[in-house]
Order: structure tokens, then C-alpha cells, then sequence
């Protein structure tokens, strides 16, 4: 009779100790982020809710809450109708990305993995030609008939579309040691799978960058270099600095440093920030205070 009740007594911290949540490895973390950023995947969200919260609570306050906000492409149905929204779900469904290479970072603390992956998208490009004809209904006082009508094509576009692989990296950070391992710049899969959903803003920018000289091949760096050398010869034609060569020069240092996709987000960024005072009038030839 003692030796059930011994057995039964001597499991209790076992069978305690097993039920505690347990901090997934750094593949696994990766594919629940994936499900979660693509696929808005419940279950995965809270199998990395719980790997999250093993960390030091300490030093890692309200960690786990970040899984609430990795959705890429939430809002849909805000824009799209109900069948369009629907269809283009089908089509996010099929998503998947994996691992191509794990490289370990040294670092004086935590541990530190870049991780390469690679994804396989929708391709839209065949939807291209048809947002050209219709992109003058994208504004406040659009015609909601033909604006309704694109959005049903293009979504017809996007459940038909073959795919393509977009590759790219991350980095992961185990939160102590041994916690868990965290996403640390896997957030910015999601803007990248909306705009390859969704790549009007580019599109906008290779339309508008056929009127200007090309230099990098990059739409938004050669929109934004154009402005540039546009506000300098006008405001400092005399300042070597300030002209073509030296600026050719500056760009194509930044577009082998920071690579294609990189520096389409520094140009852009750049270009919106300096928009309104490269296109603006002023007297330069004032005194400065």
C-alpha cells in the first residue's frame, strides 16, 4: 500500500514541472511567428505567447503582449469587398517561408542568431498594367463604381498568382539564458508580405520615376535623388557639394553598403522627410542668422 502512495508523492514535482510551459528552440519560434505574421494563426500565436512568458518577467516586462500586434494583412475587408476579401485569404493561405541558414552572432550578453529565409509570395506583377489604368481613382473624390470594379480584378489577380520567392533576414535573441528565443527584426516581414500583396506605393513610384534620369534602377532613390539635385541647383549652384557627381557618388556608396531592398526604404523615408522643403521657394541669399 506505501509504495503507490510513495510513487504518487515523489511524481507530484515531476508532473508539475511538466506541465510548465517550456521555451520553444529557435526553429520553432520562427515558425510560429511565421503563422502568426502570415497566416494570423490562433494556436500559433499562444504556442508563442507561452515561450515568451518563460522569460525573466524582471527584465522582459509585457515581452509576450507583442504577439497581438504581428498580423500582416488585417484590414482587408475594410477595403476590399466580402468575395474579394475572401479570395485573396485563399491566396495568403499558401504562403510558406523557411530556414535557409542559421549563423550565430557573438555578443557580450544574450545570444544573438541571424537567421536567412526565404518566402514564397504571391507574384502580382500581371496586375501591374491594370493599376496603371486605373491608379487615378486612388484619391478622395474617386469614381467608388470603377475604384469597386479594380479592387474585384485585382483581387481575381492575386488568388490566380504564381508564386516568387522573396529572401531575407533576421535576428533572434534568446531573452536570458536559457529563456526563450525572440523575433528581434522578424516584425519587418510584415510590412514586406503587405507591400508585396499590395505594391501600389512602388508601383507609384516606377510610374512617376519614368520622367526623371535613371541612376540606381530603384524607383524611390532616383525620385529622390532627382528632388535633391533639383533643389541644389536651384538653392546652391555654386557648391561642389551639391552637385550631381558628388551626389551620384554619395548614392551609389549607400546602395552598395545597404543592398536593393534596404535602400528602396532609405530613399523613400528620406524623400518624404526632405519632400516639402526640396520643393519649396526660399531666399538663399539672405544673411543666416
Amino acid at each position: 500500500m506505501l509504495k503507490p502512495v510513495l510513487a504518487l508523492l515523489l511524481s507530484v514535482p515531476f508532473a508539475t514541472r511538466a506541465a510548465e510551459p517550456a521555451a520553444l528552440s529557435l526553429e520553432a519560434t520562427f515558425d510560429a511567428y511565421i503563422q502568426v505574421i502570415a497566416h494570423n494563426d490562433g494556436r500559433a500565436r499562444d504556442i508563442l505567447r507561452r515561450s515568451l512568458e518563460t522569460a525573466d518577467a524582471d527584465h522582459h516586462h509585457h515581452i509576450a503582449s507583442s504577439t497581438y500586434r504581428l498580423y500582416a494583412f488585417g484590414g482587408l475587408d475594410k477595403v476590399f469587398s466580402a468575395a474579394a476579401t475572401e479570395a485573396i485569404h485563399a491566396r495568403i493561405q499558401r504562403i510558406r517561408c523557411e530556414i535557409t541558414g542559421i549563423e550565430a552572432v557573438k555578443r557580450d550578453t544574450s545570444d544573438h542568431h541571424e537567421v536567412r529565409y526565404q518566402c514564397l509570395l504571391p507574384d502580382v506583377s500581371a496586375a501591374f498594367d491594370v493599376y496603371r489604368e486605373n491608379r487615378r481613382y486612388f484619391h478622395p473624390d474617386k469614381d467608388e463604381e470603377r475604384f469597386a470594379a479594380f479592387l474585384d480584378q485585382y483581387a481575381a489577380i492575386v488568388s490566380d498568382a504564381p508564386d516568387r520567392i522573396h529572401q531575407a533576414e533576421a535576428a533572434f535573441y534568446r531573452l536570458g539564458s536559457p529563456g526563450p528565443w525572440m523575433g528581434g527584426t522578424l516584425d519587418d516581414l510584415a510590412p514586406a508580405l503587405f507591400g508585396r500583396l499590395l505594391p501600389f506605393k512602388e508601383w507609384d513610384e516606377r510610374i512617376d520615376a519614368e520622367s526623371v534620369v535613371v541612376f540606381s534602377g530603384i524607383p524611390a532613390c532616383d525620385l529622390m535623388l532627382d528632388a535633391q539635385m533639383k533643389f541644389a541647383a536651384r538653392h546652391y549652384p555654386d557648391d561642389p557639394r551639391q552637385r550631381g557627381a558628388a551626389l551620384h557618388e554619395s548614392m551609389a556608396e549607400l546602395l552598395n553598403m545597404l543592398g536593393r531592398e534596404s535602400s528602396m526604404r532609405y530613399c523613400r523615408a528620406i524623400h518624404d522627410a526632405y519632400r516639402d522643403q526640396w520643393s519649396a521657394t526660399f531666399d538663399n541669399t539672405l544673411p543666416r542668422r
